[in-house]
């Protein structure tokens, strides 16, 4: 769906009209399926958890957010819930294994993938909490790109910078982040 159709059923559903509504629904699931494909095709191929309970719960924990305000908005909003239950994932099932033999992960060139470890996944969530506490717009930017599959450009958008500014902040960012995580 084009984003200002996206953005014009969002804001009418918004005002209480059902039949926009109805209409927005199917294009969140998509959006949502969209997303958590973006994230299954990285995690672990024995990876216990489902694209479609991602969707479910993305779904149910965007029920309490923020209403979003466009599709970028939308999009940041599930990628942060998406976000949140992998790392919840990952955390419930290395609870034993704190503290072991973690991958170590740069971000020069990451890109999560099927080798990605959980082990890395809550790596990289530590470092971007640490990230935000000085320079959230930074590690929202990175959270857009690697768990929200976002374009430099709608990155911008969401973000209210424009699309080099964007790229300047993941660049500082992933630098950051490949230092910290270094060791």
């Amino acid at each position: 769906m084009v984003e200002g159709q996206f953005t014009q059923l969002l804001h009418a559903a918004k005002g209480g009209d059902a039949t926009a509504r109805n209409q927005l629904l199917p294009q969140v699931y998509e959006e949502l399926r969209t997303l958590a494909r973006h994230q299954m095709r990285r995690e672990n191929a024995g990876h216990t958890l489902q694209a479609t309970a991602l969707i479910n719960e993305a779904y149910i924990r965007l029920q309490g957010a923020n209403e979003p305000n466009d599709r970028a908005h939308f999009l940041a909003l599930s990628s942060q819930a998406m976000r949140r239950i992998l790392v919840d994932h990952a955390r419930s099932k290395n609870r034993d294994k704190r503290g072991g033999d973690l991958i170590r992960v740069t971000l020069v060139d990451w890109q999560p993938d099927a080798n990605a470890s959980e082990d890395a996944l809550l790596e990289l969530d530590d470092a971007l909490s640490r990230l935000s506490e000085f320079d959230a717009r930074s590690a929202q930017a990175i959270e857009l790109l690697f768990f929200g599959g976002l374009t430099y450009e709608e990155i911008g958008q969401e973000l209210g910078i424009s699309k080099s500014s964007a790229f300047d902040d993941i660049k500082a960012a992933k630098a950051w982040l490949a230092s910290q995580m270094a060791g």
